[in-house]
């Protein structure tokens, strides 16, 4: 709870000015982000924040630079008062194009954006290999590492984990006779690792 409420700080200070929480129908137009799907299926999330230029370039990046004198969106509190009306704009534009094709776009335009990775992009991804984030496979097994460093690195685990049931019958002996013991296995009550054999 300690570690997650440094996350919370903003909610907090929005609680103690206005007295209301916030939600997400709330958080979403104040932040003025956005999760959108792009043609193919991957996705990209924008964070406009209240930065007006970050919105008139956005427009641009869409093809739609009417949208920055619209009313509705033209101002931060203008486009928080009708976000929702403006998510299934953007939303339908962004299935226009791949990612890589609005990837392009939003970086020529100056648009603070982030692709959504699916765990096979994040494994691949330069980033975590040059973080050294995984630690390379055991018996077909993908390990993430610790996130701390110690001396500028990563502690490295000095055992492999166990199987499943692999140290039942040690751990259930400290508190029940043999008998019992195989009788628990017997009635499936305590898992029994089995050895594969080795090819």
């Amino acid at each position: 709870m300690e570690a997650m409420s440094s996350l919370t700080i903003d909610a907090f200070s929005q609680y103690n000015e206005t007295a209301k929480a916030p939600t997400r129908q709330s958080r979403h137009p104040q932040a003025q982000n956005f999760c959108l799907v792009c043609a193919g299926g991957d996705a990209i999330t924008l964070h406009l924040s209240s930065s007006q230029k970050f919105w008139q370039s956005l427009t641009r990046a869409m093809g739609m630079p009417e949208l920055a004198t619209d009313p509705r969106f033209k101002g931060y509190y203008d486009r928080m008062a009708h976000y929702f009306d403006l998510k299934p704009i953007v939303e339908a534009a962004f299935l226009e194009k791949t990612r890589d094709e609005w990837m392009t776009l939003l970086i020529a335009e100056d648009v603070p954006f982030a692709p959504v990775l699916t765990i096979e992009e994040l494994a691949h991804h330069p980033q975590t290999e040059w973080l050294e984030l995984l630690e390379p496979e055991r018996d077909g097994m993908l390990l993430v590492r610790p996130p701390m460093r110690f001396n500028g690195k990563r502690p490295e685990r000095a055992f492999d984990a166990p199987e499943v049931g692999e140290h039942s019958r040690e751990l259930a002996a400290e508190f029940c006779d043999q008998e019992a013991l195989a009788q628990l296995i017997a009635d499936g009550v305590i898992v029994q690792y089995e050895e594969k054999a080795k090819a």
